[in-house]
């Protein structure tokens, strides 16, 4: 179940900072949430033009789960090369 939880962390601070790149598509940087599950956070790097590397790990009762999304495009919309989930670490 913590693998659940933690899976499902990660995919909600990838969401976040997808949503931060959406209201900014300048942003870079890093930010975390805190669930009574656990925890996540994420960073997001410009590799580049329109080009950015977003990471996002979830904790939760000792589990780590971690994605890796490639972003090609953030104008006029955003566009994911590929999105990865990593499950060990």
């Amino acid at each position: 179940q913590s693998t659940k939880f933690a899976n499902t962390l990660a995919r909600s601070c990838a969401e976040e900072a997808l949503k931060q790149i959406r209201n900014s598509t300048s942003f870079t940087g890093s930010g975390n949430l805190s669930f009574l599950e656990g925890s996540c956070n994420y960073n997001v790097v410009n590799t580049g033009g329109q080009n950015r590397l977003v990471t996002a790990t979830g904790t939760a009762n000792g589990a780590i789960r971690r994605i890796s999304i490639t972003l090609n495009a953030i104008t006029p919309k955003i566009s994911v090369f590929s999105w990865q989930e990593v499950a060990d670490f």
